[in-house]
């Protein structure tokens, strides 16, 4: 249903996509009423939203969304879409892969991330499970880490670390950027290796000054009219107007995930967004593992290659959280030299060869 999808972008790749709710059970089920429209959400004709109107129209689709029966993930889908557009606050709303690309009623664009691995089981993650987080919510915490010192070789893993996001775990991706620290890839050797939250900040830090070898990216994906939309851990209102720019020239789209009880509105980012503030080394990585990260579209291949990456990997479709890393652990595994002993630790996570294997060795000269 989904393929982890390797492209050099210097050659142009086909890709498929399948609709965020494939697969699975699917059931006629009544379409409740819309709920009243929230006063001050809806803006006179003629007239542009504010943020804070904006935020609002975001987090009463989570609130209408938590009073749905959550039967599948297509259910939910058109009953959302149907009831943000009977409120006033959205003048479209389409169902597409990973979400709803919709719009406000002024015009500017919304997203709705909705990437759930219904068609990988044939069940549907309810709500009222992946919203109880528990213990997972400490251990998705991690204490926010010191920037490396700028350098032209950054090996960089951003990984969406909201509590409420119950699918991404730091501590796999901390353990993964260990791996290349473990195998060489030091300060004394001339790279810099960093695990930070998927925030536009972080991301203008990475872009002050940072030459990037390899990017990695774990957060919620979708696709929006043809484009890639990538989830942040940055929320509108606490953005202030520092990314208008960005907004304006729709390199940021304000957006919410279905399933968030903090009804966080965020910021999703584009890779324009990326290409615009960092500054990729020739030939250098980038990996998403994210929902929808290669789809069809051909954004990331045309995008990214302009920016001067050389090779680009993601999913065509919705992926679970343990395919994404453990495809990553493999993946570095072997890029890192797979042996035995382990040096790197990644054979807690990846299946060891008998003889150690390396089938694609990263290019590099360390110290």
């Amino acid at each position: 249903m989904r393929a982890f999808r390797y492209r050099h972008l210097a050659v142009a790749v086909a890709a498929c996509a399948v609709l965020a709710a494939c697969g699975g059970t699917h059931r006629a089920i009544v379409v409740p009423a819309p709920g009243p429209t929230t006063p001050g959400t809806t803006p006179a004709p003629g007239s542009s939203m504010s943020t804070a109107q904006m935020v609002t129209a975001l987090q009463s689709v989570e609130t209408y969304y938590e009073t749905l029966p959550h039967v599948s993930v297509s259910a939910d889908l058109t009953q959302v879409a149907a009831h943000m557009t009977a409120t006033g606050s959205f003048a479209t709303a389409t169902i597409g892969n990973g979400g709803i690309a919709a719009t406000f009623a002024d015009g500017s664009p919304a997203a709705i991330f909705a990437d759930k691995p219904e068609d990988l089981t044939g069940t549907y993650d309810l709500a009222r499970t992946r919203t109880t987080n528990g213990a997972r919510a400490t251990s998705a915490s991690r204490p926010a880490q010191a920037w490396s010192a700028v350098n032209s070789h950054e090996i960089a893993f951003f990984v969406n670390e909201n509590p409420q996001e119950r699918g991404f775990h730091p501590g796999y991706v901390t353990a993964f950027a260990g791996a290349f620290v473990a195998d060489g890839f030091t300060s004394a050797a001339g790279y810099g290796v960093d695990v930070q939250d998927v925030t536009l900040d972080n991301i203008v830090t990475l872009g002050g000054g940072y030459g990037v070898d390899f990017l990695d990216i774990n957060t919620h994906g979708m696709v929006y009219n043809g484009q890639t939309l990538l989830f942040s851990d940055t929320g509108m209102l606490d953005a202030g107007s520092t990314y208008q720019p960005d907004v304006d020239a729709r390199l940021l789209i304000p957006s919410t995930w279905l399933g968030d009880t903090n009804k966080d509105a965020t910021y999703a980012f584009t890779f324009g967004y990326l290409k615009k503030y960092l500054h990729f080394n020739a030939g250098s990585i980038v990996d998403v593992q994210a929902c929808f990260g290669a789809n069809a579209s051909g954004d990331a291949a045309t995008t990214l290659q302009t920016a001067g990456v050389g090779r680009f990997l993601g999913w065509t479709g919705v992926v679970a959280g343990n395919d994404a890393y453990q495809t990553d652990a493999f993946l570095f595994d072997r890029l890192l030299g797979e042996r035995s002993p382990s040096v790197t630790g990644l054979d807690q996570y990846a299946s060891q060869r008998t003889p150690p294997q390396r089938p694609f060795p990263l290019e590099r000269s360390k110290a």
